[in-house]
């Protein structure tokens, strides 16, 4: 979790960062009570920007998940387990392309050549 929280605090000023956009406004939300969703993710939002976020609603969910099993029955944990390990692949796939990200970026602390 401290990579992921150290990626989204780099973010901020990266002028020579390449920046991916989300093409689309997506609603999202399972309430199913007869409404529009409430939330929406914001098209402006820098592709990497995003899957930082991700990453750590991911993070937390799994966080989440392991404090859980401690409140579960025996008989639902294996099945919880499953779960957990669904979060930590998507974790593992957000992470390999945020890597991919930034090691496509150009170096920013390179001496300027006058």
């Amino acid at each position: 979790m401290a990579a992921v929280r150290g990626r989204l605090s780099s973010l901020p000023g990266l002028e020579n960062a390449r920046v991916y956009h989300p093409a689309y406004s997506r609603p999202f939300g399972r309430c199913d009570a007869g409404h529009d969703p409430l939330f929406t993710v914001n098209p402006n939002i820098p592709a990497e920007d995003a899957l930082v976020h991700v990453a750590l609603y991911l993070c937390s969910a799994y966080e989440t998940g392991y404090k859980a099993l401690d409140h579960m029955r025996e008989e639902g944990r294996g099945m919880f387990w499953s779960n957990l390990h669904a979060i930590e692949m998507a974790e593992g796939v957000i992470e390999a392309l945020l890597d991919g990200i930034e090691s496509t970026r150009p170096p920013t602390n390179l001496p300027s050549q006058a």
